[in-house]
């Protein structure tokens, strides 16, 4: 079973995935495939070559902590390092996914992007986590400042088909049981 979970960015996406895990789903984490592209020679150069050298750390790797304020400084910024990592990194999910269907895994997709990289066929069933703007506020300051969430929030395309929605706007213990719910729910026949 291929369980797709998507929503912007703070709403919980990998805190369910990690419940999904608890209950035996191998995760396949959008954001920690992303991180490992940066260090592929082509996507690594096309980056320095587009925001400069300046955001490559002393091991020459590319240090996200620099990259990241650049990047979130504006939409188009985004956009620049997306036409870089996105087609890579959407075939790395697809080739991921593919070979969990072969294998006959369980697996969830952590994945703002699910839309975006047009994953839906993918999934047998997309669980939608949503939360409204101050707690993800709340929950992404200081790491963000509200303009970046702005900025990244509009970025992410929601998909418009799914199979379940949470809300996460109240406590840990009341988003823990929605998903526990639904991850009973969909492990029923299995």
């Amino acid at each position: 079973m291929i369980i797709g979970i998507t929503g912007q960015i703070g709403v919980g996406k990998t805190t369910a995935a990690k419940l999904f895990a608890d209950n035996g789903f191998k995760i396949i984490d959008a954001d920690y495939l992303g991180h490992h592209l940066l260090k592929d020679s082509e996507v690594k150069n096309r980056i320095v070559a587009t925001f400069g050298y300046n955001i490559m750390g002393r091991d020459l790797e590319i240090d996200r902590k620099t990259l990241s304020p650049i990047v979130f400084s504006s939409g188009e910024n985004i956009q620049k390092l997306n036409k870089i990592i996105h087609p890579k990194l959407k075939q790395e999910l697809i080739n991921t996914i593919l070979s969990a269907k072969r294998e006959g895994e369980n697996v969830v997709i952590d994945a703002a992007l699910l839309a975006e990289f047009e994953l839906e066929s993918y999934c047998d069933k997309i669980v939608l986590i949503r939360a409204d703007l101050e707690t993800v506020y709340k929950r992404m300051t200081p790491k963000y400042e509200k303009r970046q969430l702005i900025i990244i929030m509009n970025s992410q395309k929601i998909p418009i088909n799914f199979d379940y929605v949470i809300d996460n706007d109240k406590t840990l213990d009341v988003f823990v049981m929605k998903v526990k719910r639904i991850i009973a729910e969909l492990t029923q026949g299995y």
